[in-house]
């Protein structure tokens, strides 16, 4: 018998995507699923189409709560889940017809915890085919080498890594593990411990999850200050590794960090709602791991003194990065 998937999905404000969303869920050719609709206080009409939705299909259950943002979503989702595996799907997103069960597959064929599949950005009016069907074989599990040092750390394939939503997850990594209420990155904060609890971690290179890309949405908002919650995301991940003796997921997780927070440091001129004030914690959580990176990296005389150079005039180093890129 297969088993039963959860598929959790936060709402807030998307009445004008919410029933093309369901729809490609209550699609799916796998069937044995549970769709969580989590109503996070939604000013709008979404209330009443999620109550809609249900009516229509029993698989369908509707969470109303007051609103807490897309982690506090999630997580009342996660509570009341009654799956072996967990899909998060944003309700201004849709999914091809097949993801669930070529995840599923994925996950069984390799005895997985995890499986990845490619996503796609599209417009809020483009009409893309859900239907399509691919050869999904060529599905392949990660080794430690090639998640750490492949593609999480390209910048042409890291969000893949980083995101919540185009992986089925077995229930079991979400015992001790829940999304940070009200912060923004919250996926920053949480995608890297459910992977590094993973046994057995598959991916599938083709596209399954389609991301709809919204003028109005958080991450097309312009720099602002809470948008700096990476640098804490990207800090803890480095106390994680540290604590664990992973100083070669900790290394790559410093370069992380150096890139990003000498890029907004570098932005503070040209953006109104980061002022020099808002690093001085960075500055102090930069300079500690400037101190460790020195001593741990196998690194050209150049590259070290780059790195110490950077750490002692940071906000100078910043913007002279920028004034020749």
């Amino acid at each position: 018998m297969s088993d039963l998937i959860s598929i959790i999905v936060p709402i807030y404000k998307v009445e004008d995507y919410l029933r093309k969303c369901v729809d490609s869920l209550i699609r799916q050719t796998y069937t044995n699923i549970e769709i969580l609709l989590v109503d996070d206080g939604s000013p709008d009409n979404c209330p009443a189409i999620c109550n809609e939705c249900a009516k229509a299909d029993d698989r369908i259950k509707v969470i109303h709560k007051p609103n807490g943002g897309l982690s506090d979503a999630r997580n009342a989702g996660i509570e009341v889940a009654k799956g072996e595996y967990f899909l998060f799907v944003d309700s201004d997103d849709y999914i091809n017809i097949n993801m669930v069960n070529t995840l599923y597959e994925a996950v069984k064929k390799n005895s997985a915890d995890v499986a990845i599949c490619r996503y796609q950005s599209v417009k809020d009016d483009e009409d893309i085919n859900i239907e399509s069907i691919e050869d999904y074989s060529d599905s392949f599990v990660l080794t430690d080498d090639e998640y750490f040092e492949n593609p999480v750390y390209s910048s042409d394939r890291r969000t893949e890594f980083i995101v919540a939503w185009n992986k089925l997850y077995a229930r079991k990594l979400f015992d001790n593990v829940r999304y940070p209420k009200g912060k923004v990155h919250e996926d920053e904060f949480t995608t890297y411990k459910l992977l590094y609890a993973s046994a057995k971690t598959v991916y599938v290179p083709h596209v399954l999850y389609y991301y709809v890309q919204r003028g109005d949405s958080i991450m097309s908002a312009g720099i602002a200050k809470k948008r700096l919650l990476v640098l804490d995301a990207i800090s803890e991940r480095l106390s994680f590794y540290e604590s664990r003796n992973e100083m070669r997921y900790w290394l790559k997780d410093f370069e992380s960090f150096r890139k990003s927070y000498l890029r907004y440091l570098g932005a503070v001129k040209d953006s109104p709602n980061l002022k020099i004030e808002d690093f001085d914690k960075y500055k102090k959580i930069y300079r500690q791991n400037v101190k460790k990176y020195l001593k741990s990296a196998d690194c050209s005389v150049a590259e070290r003194f780059k790195v110490q150079l950077s750490g002692l005039f940071p906000y100078h180093y910043a913007q002279f990065l920028r004034n020749t890129h």
